[in-house]
């Protein structure tokens, strides 16, 4: 029996090669011609997004989607299986699972896609172009990744989310007051992009593209542009230069690069011409960040478009005991061994805090 807010409807996508299948065995809605009828409704402004979160520096992605299904009661709506994804299981709510799961609230406006399970990086293209396409066919007008960017020692305290967006944004459903800047307020005035701009406005926009071709041809020539591994670490110029002038946290150069998992559906979505948004924060490698996901939800729940509205701080609250339990672990070991510095064994083993 399906679950209530949910119908039985089970459909398999599968990938041209056939290595990769998506299961889905319910669907938002009383009937299918409840679910048209729901759509039919939603407005312009609000329109089904897909949020994705996957293992990374921090666990970022993984902790704040997690904590969203939790508390929008979403319930699981398909699976995702592969060739490219590691054999893994999951045991959660009583019941083993599958390790690449998909999950939507009742009304069908909000999904997210969680995996636990290392892919291979020969099979990220085919899984996620297939998860693009299932997310087309159901209705999802873009899709929101949450991953973070390694930084050495504590993250700052006045760090921000960075936030990424495709070229296809319109301003019809994203507001154009987001920035990928760190300290840059998350909301301003939601104005969509009028389509007759007066000449002075011409003038302006010519002025900053002048500018950004002068910022990116000294950015290649000084080989200062960063790129976020699959690890979340930031690659840059390490000379004394660069030194000297770090990089303020949360704010990316204008020429970033990001592989891995997450930049595999981004890159997916641009080839499917769907909207797309990454938002990252930068947190410390190996180290579970709770805060660093009440952060990533915060910047989302402030996009015009996200239609959440959540209370992070028990996220919040578990960053600050984690950080005091690591503090005082490394102050006592610290002060057995004499040294100012962190053992690299000690070092080695504190991803197995979280658990």
């Amino acid at each position: 029996m399906a679950k209530k807010g949910f119908v039985k409807e089970p459909s398999v996508f599968e990938s041209r090669d056939g290595k990769t299948r998506i299961m889905q065995f319910l669907r938002a809605g009383t009937s299918s011609a409840a679910t048209t009828t729901l759509r039919s409704r939603r407005s312009s402004s609000m329109q089904p997004l897909l949020i994705a979160g996957f293992p990374s520096t921090g666990l970022v992605g993984s902790i704040s989607a997690n904590f969203i299904i939790e508390r929008e009661d979403m319930h699981q709506i398909a699976s995702v299986d592969s060739e490219f994804i590691i054999p893994t299981v999951t045991y959660i709510g009583y019941k083993l699972r599958h390790p690449f799961r998909i999950y939507t609230d009742k009304k069908g406006m909000v999904y997210v896609m969680v995996c636990e399970a290392p892919l291979m990086p020969e099979g990220v293209h085919n899984i996620m172009d297939l998860v693009v396409s299932w997310a087309i066919k159901n209705g999802i007008r873009e899709i929101i990744t949450l991953d973070g960017i390694a930084v050495d020692g504590w993250p700052s305290k006045d760090r921000q989310p960075a936030v990424l967006r495709s070229s296809h944004h319109d301003g019809q459903h994203l507001s154009s007051d987001i920035e990928a800047s760190g300290g840059s307020s998350l909301r301003g005035n939601s104005s969509s992009i009028s389509s007759s701009k007066s000449m002075q406005d011409k003038e302006q926009e010519e002025e900053v593209r002048d500018e950004e071709k002068e910022s990116l041809t000294q950015s290649k020539q000084d080989d200062v542009a960063g790129s976020i591994n699959d690890d979340g670490s930031n690659n840059g110029n390490d000379s004394d230069n660069a030194a000297n002038s770090p990089q303020p946290q949360g704010q990316l150069n204008r020429l970033t690069v990001m592989t891995g998992v997450s930049a595999g559906l981004l890159s997916a979505c641009l080839s499917h011409d769907l909207p797309c948004t990454a938002v990252l924060i930068p947190t410390t490698k190996g180290v579970p960040d709770p805060e660093g996901a009440a952060m990533l939800i915060q910047a989302i729940s402030a996009m015009p478009n996200v239609p959440l509205e959540l209370d992070v701080n028990p996220l919040i609250q578990q960053g600050k005991e984690i950080k005091h339990r690591l503090e005082a672990t490394i102050a006592s070991i610290q002060q057995q061994n004499g040294e100012g510095q962190l053992p690299s064994a000690v070092a080695a083993r504190r991803s197995m805090i979280y658990g």
